[in-house]
């Protein structure tokens, strides 16, 4: 009996395995992930190469369409996938409204691409938050395209169209890396910030303005 059991546990392991392993070859197809979390599009001939951000048209929360290439060549766009019924999701979007404060009048655009809402929760969320920057409403059908796989995923596009970062959203300290590269893209200078102890030991992140 107990070889029996023995068996089959082996025949389960193998099988998760060979899945486990078809999912990841099929996965790395679409795209490459490094060990820090960044995630660039793969060229079928030579390796890493940027590529261009697939165009979408979409409805806004007042009914209006706005479309990617909207956008181009004038903007360095930040896609955020989310949804606001994720806490994750909601916890990073007031710092995404910073950076659209803060840069925006430079040439960035933030856009929350949402999915799994309808209009209804969207709109209530707006209200309570304030949130400004635009929210787009997906059937899912970007998100596909995007291989947007979890979420908050961020998508930065740069002003001609190309995608240049894609990474799972972070909250707090870890997120500089988003406006280090807005700053790159925008050519302007970026600060990092730096940790400071506070008068209780509790380290504290100050941003340089």
């Amino acid at each position: 009996m107990n070889q029996k059991v023995g068996l089959y546990t082996l025949v389960a392991v193998l099988v998760a395995g060979f899945g486990w392993t078809s999912y990841q070859v099929k996965r790395s197809e679409m795209v490459g992930a490094s060990a820090s979390g960044k995630i660039t599009f793969l060229s079928s001939k030579s390796g890493a190469e940027k590529r261009q951000a697939p165009d979408f048209t979409l409805p806004a929360l007042d009914g209006s369409k706005v479309s990617l290439a909207d956008f181009a060549c004038k903007d360095v766009v930040l896609l955020e996938f989310s949804s606001v019924s994720y806490p994750m999701c909601r916890a990073l979007m007031p710092g995404l409204a910073e950076l659209e404060q803060k840069y925006g009048s430079k040439g960035l655009k933030v856009i929350t691409v949402n999915w799994g809402d309808d209009t209804a929760a969207v709109s209530r969320f707006v209200k309570e938050t304030s949130y400004k920057p635009l929210i787009l409403l997906d059937d899912g059908s970007v998100r596909e395209r995007y291989h947007v796989i979890a979420m908050p995923t961020i998508v930065i596009v740069d002003k001609s169209g190309e995608i240049s970062s894609v990474r799972l959203g972070q909250v707090g300290p870890q997120q500089s890396w988003i406006e280090e590269e807005i700053c790159k893209l925008l050519g302007l200078k970026y600060t990092p910030p730096i940790a400071a102890k506070s008068t209780k030991g509790v380290v504290r992140f100050d941003q340089h303005n």
